[in-house]
């Protein structure tokens, strides 16, 4: 795959697309740059600037029932550009919509004001090839189903290969809408937790190609915005693994995060302050406590500024960690077109 080299790209291209196009061809981008400073667990200074991301994105509405959309992303550490999204959606009747392809699928809704991840995204987030079937419209209920294979598979049918779509999820949700008040309640549910990105990775470094059962998993949400004020609560949570799959102090673990975070918006940025919490995640990496708050502040049109202070609680010893703290400053500049 082929390094990136140069971004220079408009806000808006239209391409000659005649022969499948009905509407041009949308292409937005981002990129963040971050400057580090703070100390691990073990009071080693940790200071760094990073690229940390680029994405490009492409939407094409193709004619008034069809549209086309791609995501391609860069993230520190990666060598090249990865196709995160691609998907096709058919718009089929009265808020009904069918969307096939790569896409990350809707469990849990990990938004945030800071420069960190949530911790919930880190437990829940999954890019899959999917199919979704579902309904959406301006308030009100929403809600859909999917399916998709995955690369997890249980041991009982480890001889028949992993070539079966059997995983399949669930949300649904109300928006409610008045004036400037605006509330998004909504649960998910997912037959297999342990196909999301960060899960997965910790299993199959560890070589846990198969697993006893599928471990199903179930977030919940509240987002809330009044005029400058915003809320967003946000838990998820999984069912039991193995001991010999994913572990928390000798046994099976069960491992669940939640994010609570506050919000104030002014003419020139925003104000945020976020806690947040996990439990038995001390095999995936994450810390028990984490306590944040975050600025951005809008340069110019499309460029922000942010800055943020993380301070990580690890868990103690007997629970397999160091029972130390970690802290983190980062700086952060980023466009958007």
């Amino acid at each position: 795959m082929k390094t990136l080299k140069t971004l220079a790209l408009p806000v808006l291209i239209t391409l000659p697309l005649s022969n499948f196009a009905a509407e041009p061809v949308k292409i937005s981008g981002l990129m963040q740059i971050d400057a580090n400073f703070g100390k691990d667990y073990n009071d080693n200074s940790v200071n760094d600037i990073i690229l940390r991301k680029i994405e490009l994105g492409l939407d094409s509405q193709i004619n008034d029932r069809t549209a086309m959309h791609i995501l391609l992303e860069h993230e520190d550490g990666m060598s090249g550009m990865d196709v995160t999204e691609g998907n096709i959606t058919l718009d089929l009747t009265k808020g009904w919509y069918f969307t096939g392809g790569r896409m990350v699928v809707p469990f849990g809704i990990f938004e945030t004001n800071m420069i960190s991840d949530t911790l919930t995204k880190s437990l829940g987030e999954a890019h899959e090839d999917a199919l979704q079937i579902g309904y959406s419209g301006e308030e009100g209920f929403y809600g859909s189903l999917y399916v998709f294979n995955g690369d997890t598979i249980e041991t009982s049918t480890l001889n028949k290969g992993d070539d079966t779509a059997e995983h399949f999820g669930a949300n649904i949700g109300y928006l409610f809408k008045s004036g400037e008040m605006t509330l998004d309640v909504g649960a998910d549910y997912a037959s297999n937790i342990a196909d999301a990105d960060s899960v997965f990775d910790t299993l199959s470094a560890n070589n846990v190609i198969s697993l006893d059962s599928y471990i199903s998993g179930i977030a919940l949400h509240g987002v809330y915005s009044n005029g400058p004020w915003s809320a967003i609560v946000e838990y998820v949570m999984a069912d039991k693994f193995q001991t010999t799959e994913l572990a928390f102090n000798g046994q099976g673990a069960e491992p669940s995060a939640a994010n609570i975070e506050a919000a104030y918006s002014f003419d020139w940025g925003t104000l945020a302050l976020s806690y947040q919490t996990t439990d038995e995640t001390q095999a995936l990496g994450l810390p028990e406590n984490r306590i944040l708050v975050g600025v951005s502040k809008n340069l110019f049109e499309n460029t922000t500024l942010k800055v943020e202070y993380a301070k990580d609680d690890d868990y103690s010893t007997t629970d397999g960690g160091s029972g130390n703290d970690a802290s983190n400053l980062t700086f952060q500049l980023g466009v958007t077109f």
